[in-house]
């Protein structure tokens, strides 16, 4: 058996999230789940969507729940770097965060520090 190596810039920490997508700026926004999270990428489950609707590689805008109750949240744009279709039914993505500006990167590693502490 061999290792494969590990290709992340950082720790995925388990999230269980609510979030949103929009997929290559289509005008509908759609549900979804953070499966894990860390400050350069994430593991999501993309909800009403087919594996044949979606892309394997693209652009994705994605809207984070906060994890605060009182907080709106951060909006991330994201290049979706694997699909896996589970059952012919789900349908999860491994997407790699776009650069983000100064605040769009503070909320997120906050989100992130958060969620590691916990």
């Amino acid at each position: 058996m061999t290792a494969t190596a590990e290709r992340r810039r950082s720790v995925r920490y388990p999230a269980d999230w609510p979030a949103w997508y929009q997929l290559d700026g289509r005008a509908h926004w759609r549900n979804a789940r953070l499966i894990d999270v860390s400050k350069h990428g994430a593991a999501i489950e993309l909800f009403d969507t087919t594996p044949s609707e979606t892309p394997s590689s693209g652009r994705l805008q994605l809207q984070v729940a906060s994890v605060a109750p009182d907080g709106s949240g951060v909006r991330l744009a994201a290049w979706i770097r694997r699909r896996i279709s589970v059952d012919d039914a789900r349908v999860l993505v491994g997407v790699e965060f776009a650069p983000l500006r100064n605040d769009e990167a503070a909320l997120l590693h906050l989100m992130v520090g958060l969620r590691a502490m916990a």
